[in-house]
C-alpha cells in the first residue's frame, strides 16, 4: 500500500492545482445586480447575515421560458429577486427551516431542487 500511494503523490488530479474555482460568495456579474446586492445588504434584519448570491433561472411549466432571478442566501433566509429595468422585485421570501431537502442532479445540467415542507406550498406555482 505504501508503494502505491508514494507512485501516485503529487500526481493526482485532486490537487489544489487541478480546481478549476475555488467557491465564490458572489456570483453576480452586472453592475446594477451587486448595487443590488449592496442595497440588500443594507436592509437586511439584525442579526442576519448575506451568505451567498447568485444569477439563477427559473423554468416556466409550460413552454419552459427561462427567467433569470437573483438568489440571496441569508443565514435564515432565501430570496429570489427579479430585476425589472433599474428597480428589484421580491419575489420570494423563503425561511431556511421551510426546505427539508436540497436535491442536485447527477448530470451537468447544474440543477438544483428545493423541496419545501407541505405549510409551505402555495397556490404561487414560482
Amino acid at each position: 500500500r505504501c508503494k502505491e500511494e508514494c507512485v501516485v503523490a503529487d500526481k493526482k488530479r485532486s490537487y489544489p492545482g487541478s480546481i478549476g474555482t475555488w467557491f465564490v460568495q458572489d456570483q453576480l456579474v452586472t453592475d446594477s445586480q451587486r448595487q443590488m446586492r449592496a442595497h440588500f445588504q443594507g436592509s437586511v434584519p439584525h442579526g442576519d447575515k448575506l451568505l451567498y448570491s447568485s444569477i439563477v433561472h427559473k423554468f416556466d411549466r409550460h413552454g419552459y421560458k427561462k427567467r433569470d432571478r437573483v438568489l440571496l442566501l441569508t443565514t435564515t433566509t432565501l430570496y429570489l429577486v427579479v430585476e425589472e429595468g433599474k428597480h428589484f422585485k421580491s419575489k420570494h421570501k423563503l425561511p431556511l427551516t421551510a426546505i427539508t431537502k436540497v436535491e442536485i442532479t447527477s448530470q451537468s445540467d447544474r440543477f438544483i431542487l428545493l423541496r419545501l415542507s407541505p405549510e409551505h406550498h402555495k397556490t404561487d406555482k414560482g
